[in-house]
């Protein structure tokens, strides 16, 4: 069988602010979603960058008496540090101001002029976005049942006023070239040539890998998911598309929209001149990576705004992660290092734990496809619940002493229990799940039911959480 073939695409910050929590909140999805498919087994590309260009940086790099690749190189590596410490696994992540991007967005901008969809007026360059008002729709409507209802809704908004033909080009320094002679004074757009990003980020990793880019971009066996906020929502839904149908080149139109509404600060939306956010930097400060990720995805704005607190933060790790999850874990590998020396009982699964681990399999997958996470988490949320309920019912502590072979198949039972929630858990917060890997002297694992070794001795068995 052919493996699937997944893009998936995450909004490009823009150079001119610290990223703040909601950004994570908006962005974060991407990454559950690429290491799931990873898991899976299929060709996964992730990719995002910097947004480098246009006018409040140049204002910034003005006030500031620098330049304004200063001003992008310093909020680039401020993100990069960001992505990486929430263990974000993008593929390519990049800025639009790399020669490559310039390149690739003057070749697109030549051929959407040579396909007779940018003409010229008041001395400027304009895109005909009106032309593919039709086309829009049919798109729109192709895809009702697998989008968020905010991409839906803030797209036929649009629509219904009618698509307008826009300015390409701009009178500024900082940018790319435009390729069109007589033009060459100005630079593109920022708008129009951010999104492109898209594709010329895949290309590069694509050719540094030897892997075809077209599978990633054309073609039938291909899954696409764009990740952003609301307030991008358009940039994906119409413009993009656009593009990509004004370029005539078989491009592949996006499949899901994962967008995020807002996720607010004390009840205020977050805005760069209130300054009232809570940076990325301050919670990485405080938190490691997990606890960040599991709220996030906990609390996640998917339908509706939700309101950021540490108050809230602290609670679900305390409650959810120490209480249930950490608890199920560490009371049952302490008590088989205590008694055991950590050695796994010789013994077989309760049957009807296996059903309901591979029923939770088969949930939380068909969830991370659809872009669900919110609900998928609960799912495994649920089961850590059920795990800890099975270990309370049966009292392994009196079984040990009462009938050893029921303590046995008991404690095997929530053994796998473990491991299985672990890598139901690894696209979510992938630390705590490495960590219990190690515990069974594993690394990683695919997307399917894990069957420990009976008779294997448990390594280096440590506390998974520590109370906040």
């Amino acid at each position: 069988m052919m493996k699937q073939n997944i893009f998936i695409g995450g909004a490009w910050p823009y150079a001119n602010g610290e990223l703040h929590v909601g950004h994570i909140a908006s962005l974060l999805p991407g990454d559950v979603i690429a290491r799931y498919y990873r898991k899976v087994g299929a060709n996964v590309l992730y990719v995002s960058g910097t947004d480098s260009h246009g006018t409040p940086i140049t204002l910034r790099a003005k006030e500031e008496h620098r330049r304004p690749i200063d001003i992008v190189n310093y909020y680039h590596n401020n993100f990069c540090y960001c992505f990486d410490k929430l263990r974000f696994s993008y593929d390519n992540y990049t800025l639009t101001c790399n020669e490559y991007h310039k390149k690739f967005v003057k070749s697109c901008i030549q051929q959407i002029y040579d396909n007779g969809y940018i003409y010229e007026k008041d001395g400027h360059l304009y895109w005909e976005l009106s032309k593919f008002q039709e086309n829009i729709e049919n798109f729109l409507i192709s895809h009702k049942s697998i989008w968020r209802f905010n991409a839906i809704n803030e797209s036929t908004k649009y629509l219904k006023e009618g698509l307008r033909n826009r300015a390409i080009t701009r009178q500024i320094d900082w940018g790319i070239d435009v390729p069109i002679k007589g033009f060459n004074d100005k630079k593109i757009y920022v708008w129009i040539e951010a999104v492109l990003g898209y594709i010329s980020a895949g290309q590069t990793y694509c050719k540094e890998h030897n892997l075809d880019w077209n599978d990633f971009y054309k073609g039938t066996n291909l899954k696409s998911y764009f990740v952003h906020g609301k307030d991008n929502i358009p940039f994906h839904t119409i413009i993009y598309p656009a593009l990509l149908l004004s370029l005539k080149d078989n491009y592949h139109l996006p499949d899901y929209m994962i967008s995020s509404e807002y996720l607010n600060v004390n009840d205020e939306k977050i805005s760069k001149s209130e300054g009232n956010g809570v940076t990325a930097k301050e919670l990485i400060a405080k938190y490691n990576s997990d606890t960040i990720r599991f709220y996030m995805i906990s609390q996640a704005p998917e339908q509706k705004d939700s309101n950021f607190s540490y108050d809230t933060l602290i609670q679900l790790h305390n409650k959810k992660l120490v209480g249930e999850y950490g608890n199920f874990v560490n009371r049952n590998l302490a008590f088989l290092a205590k008694k055991f020396d950590g050695i796994i009982p010789d013994s077989t699964i309760d049957e009807k734990i296996k059903s309901r681990i591979l029923e939770t399999y088969d949930i939380v997958g068909s969830l991370i496809q659809e872009g669900k996470l919110k609900l998928a988490i609960t799912k495994i949320q649920e089961l850590v619940q059920f795990a800890n309920k099975y270990y309370d019912d049966n009292k392994p502590w009196i079984l040990v002493k009462e009938n050893i072979n029921n303590f046995y198949i008991v404690t095997f039972s929530c053994l796998e229990l473990i491991i299985n929630i672990a890598n139901l858990y690894e696209p979510f917060i992938p630390e705590s799940s490495r960590k219990v890997f190690s515990f069974f002297g594993k690394i990683n694992y695919n997307w399917e039911y894990i069957s420990i070794e009976p008779l294997t001795l448990l390594k280096d068995v440590s506390i998974l959480f520590d109370r906040i």
